[in-house]
Parts: structure tokens; sequence; C-alpha cells
């Protein structure tokens, strides 16, 4: 059997290395669309989910509600619209945030966003539902709440960049700006989730992953033409259908994205600041372990927390400046954090460990 080690920087080349390609998709706010009624399959009946993505609304919308993700009802005699996830506008009373909408007959229950996203900067927007509790994010930060379950059926249409309203299904509001790095999954992640993992991109066989939509594809501002779904990376998972799209130039096309960057290792914790070093291997690890040194004698707590910020594996240890084997057996492959604890130096550092088959 072989080791080798890997310096910690090896996280942040095998990353980079595996999604080089960073583009977004530029919605004009005219007639732009994806379809994304393929993923009514999973929806159905879901109890228990989450949405994010990243948006980067232009200042000048066409619409004064431009959608970021719709769901509606198949049945136009009923109740047409789930919901929608929107920029805000009037009866919102602001217009520089972002509203989640989830009508019933004639009421409407809303969570308004207090976060200025016309501002000129990337904003990552999540919703995460659970059994009727609905709560809203703007760049990690809780918005609001509201109660109201929601009944998806198999025939349901959802949409990102507009919604359909009556008569029959026409397609309106649509938004205008960018949008990247969408992700479903099929529980309500956590805070910390939303904020550790929210500015990189992450493998797309991760648990509990639904649907994956990186944006990357085509050539920025280039003839894409050829492109005409939005990509699904989840194993398996079906595509979005792009609708409208001139797919050239700098508008309605997949352009530069500036939203999502892999982080670098030291945006992540600056270990030389902290004069005390460590070091993790193999990592990526396809073993059953991994090796874990830290340049102390202190008691050390070392965390492995997955991407619901839930803690999988704690164990305490006292390096005497030598390493230290964990046996990760039992843990799914897929990203996680270690977080390493230093008890009496009251420090605390975190890293990635990758785990695969």
């Amino acid at each position: 059997m072989k080791f080798f080690l890997i310096l910690l920087s090896t996280v942040f080349c095998f990353l980079s290395t595996s999604y080089s390609q960073n583009t977004a998709l530029h919605f004009d706010g005219t007639d732009d669309y994806v379809d994304l009624t393929s993923i009514a399959s999973f929806m159905q009946g879901r109890d228990e989910f989450s949405f994010e993505i990243w948006i980067k609304p232009d200042v000048a919308q066409a619409s004064d509600y431009g959608m970021i993700f719709s769901g509606n009802s198949n049945n136009v005699g009923n109740q047409l619209h789930r919901f929608v996830l929107r920029l805000s506008g009037p009866e919102d009373f602001t217009s520089n945030s972002v509203t989640l909408n989830i009508p019933s007959g004639g009421s409407y229950y809303k969570i308004v966003g207090s976060t200025d996203v016309f501002d000129g900067k990337c904003h990552h927007i999540a919703w995460t539902y659970n059994n009727g509790l609905s709560k809203l994010y703007i760049d990690g930060n809780l918005q609001g709440s509201t109660v109201k379950l929601l009944a998806f059926e198999a025939t349901d249409r959802f949409s990102l960049g507009q919604e359909y309203d009556p008569p029959g299904y026409t397609p309106t509001d649509f938004f205008k700006g960018k949008l990247e790095e969408c992700r479903i999954w099929d529980r309500e992640v956590s805070p910390s989730h939303l904020t550790e993992f929210m500015h990189t991109e992450i493998p797309s066989y991760q648990n509990g992953l639904l649907a994956y939509y990186r944006f990357n594809q085509g050539i920025a501002g280039g003839d894409n033409s050829n492109e005409t779904t939005l990509i699904n990376e989840v194993t398996g998972g079906q595509s979005g259908l792009l609708k409208n799209f001139s797919l050239t130039g700098s508008s309605s096309n997949f352009i530069t994205a500036n939203c999502v960057t892999l982080l670098a290792l030291d945006q992540i914790s600056d270990v030389k600041q902290q004069k005390i070093e460590y070091s993790i291997y193999p990592n990526p690890t396809a073993e059953k372990f991994f090796f874990i040194n830290v340049s102390t004698e202190d008691l050390v707590q070392v965390e492995l927390i997955n991407y619901l910020g839930q803690v999988v594996l704690k164990q305490e240890i006292v390096f005497s400046n030598s390493s230290h084997r964990i046996t990760t057996e039992n843990i799914t492959p897929g990203i996680y954090l270690i977080r390493i604890n230093l008890k009496n130096a009251a420090t605390t550092f975190t890293n990635r460990l990758v785990i695969i088959n």
C-alpha cells in the first residue's frame, strides 16, 4: 500500500483543475428563461429541500418583479402559482432585495429580504423548506421565515428567470442579469453549510444533492448556439432547457463568471500567522483513513463536518509533534470540513478533506 504526502494546497489544485471553466448565464429580461420542469420528478411530494443560487441583477430591470426561481401548477383552473422567488417589487414596499412569495387563494405567505442586491455585486440566495417552514437567506444571513405547506405534483412546472401567468402558460416577469451555481438539496441545509460552501464549487457526487447546475458551459461571450441545455452535473440528473437565449455576445449568453471562485487556502485560515503548522494526508483520500499532524503538544480536538454542518466525527488528540491516524471507514464519500481546535491556545483552523471511493 502506497502512502504519500499531499500538501494542503493540493485540495485547491484538485478542485480548480476539475472545474477550470468558469462561466455564468446572462438573462436579457425580455424572453430568456430556463425550463426546469424536469425537476418535478424529484420535487413531487417532497417535504424538505433547499435551493441555492448566485445572482447579479442588472440595475435596470424590464419587470418590477424579475423572477429568479418559480414553480407553477399544471392545473390552470386551480392555484397556478406554487411559489415565486423573485426580485422585490412595489407590492413589497422595497425594490432592492429578494422576496419569497407562496400564494394560497387570496393570501400571500411572503418573506421580504432586507439586503440590497442591486449594489453591483454578486449575492448568494438560499431558500430552505422543511415541512411547511420556509427560510430565506441572502449571503448566508437569515432574512426571515414563513409557514405554508407546499404540495408539489409530478406535473408541476419549474423555471429559472420567469414565471407562468394566466391565461394559459404565458411566460412573464423575466429576470435581467446573471445567474450561476445553482444547487437543489434533498433537505434543509444549515446556515453553516451555506456560509462554508457557497463561495466554491463542489463535487457533484455529494450525498443529498438532487440537482447541480454550474453554468460552466460554452465560450464566454462567444458563439454558443450549439448549447441547448443547462447541464445538471448530478449523475442521472435531467438538464434544463435553454429558452430564447441568443447565445452570442455579452447578453443573453454564457459570459464570464465572477460570483463563485475557488478559495485559496490562505483565505480559509492563515496558518503562518498563527505560527502553527499542520498537514493532512493523503488528501484526497481513497483509503479508509487519513493522517493529520499538528505542530503542537497541546490537546487538540479534531472534528469532521459534513455539508449540513453536522459533526460526523470527533476526536481529542495530544499530538506531541507526531502524526495521528484517523479512520473514515464509516464516512460517506464527499467534501468535508476539518475543524482543528487547539484548546489551550484558543485557536481554531479549518480546511477541506475530500473522501473519494
